[in-house]
């Protein structure tokens, strides 16, 4: 599977038409049915429903159409990071002088208890009962924050997933 093919396919899956796609491509109609097809093969799966003027997505088009574009995202990011090491590691770090950052606060608080450090974090996200170490301190003026849930477009869910965002969006009506 070719990273050129995956962009063809993105390109079709948003256009919604071969031709379409083709022309914004610069390539020939017939050059990306046979590629398309050809991937299709490959996979195994039928990744089209081909109309008369409008080609839709079949279920595994659906999920090709989200991994697709995970691996051109990453494959772009990379080359990105890559080419620009030397002025991020220059201009962000040594500007902002940030000593840690952290993705889950749970670690984060395990530095904190080991007096490593201080973190800030939303309330109720930390243990900050009588048996543990840490205590939460709120901002003086009092900050508020405005969550959203975010997701990439066609993102595909798990079952779990599903019903938690049906769930959740039932509960904020």
């Amino acid at each position: 599977m070719e990273l050129r093919v995956l962009k063809y396919f993105l390109e079709v899956a948003r256009e919604e038409n071969i031709t379409a796609a083709a022309e914004s491509l610069h390539i020939t109609q017939p050059t990306l049915s046979k590629q398309l097809m050809d991937l299709e093969d490959e996979i195994g799966k039928k990744l089209f429903i081909r109309g008369k003027r409008r080609i839709t997505l079949t279920e595994d088009g659906i999920l090709l159409r989200k991994r697709a574009a995970d691996i051109i995202d990453l494959v772009e990011k990379t080359e990105s990071e890559l080419k620009n090491t030397e002025e991020v590691l220059e201009t962000n770090i040594e500007k902002l002088n940030i000593i840690a950052t952290y993705n889950l606060i749970f670690n984060a608080a395990l530095f904190v208890e080991q007096g490593l450090g201080s973190a800030i974090t939303l309330d109720k996200l930390v243990n900050v009962s009588s048996n543990s170490n840490l205590c939460f301190k709120p901002f003086n003026p009092i900050l508020k924050a405005n969550l959203v849930l975010v997701w990439k477009k066609y993102q595909v869910f798990s079952k779990a997933s599903q019903k938690f965002l049906d769930e959740l969006q039932n509960n904020l009506k």
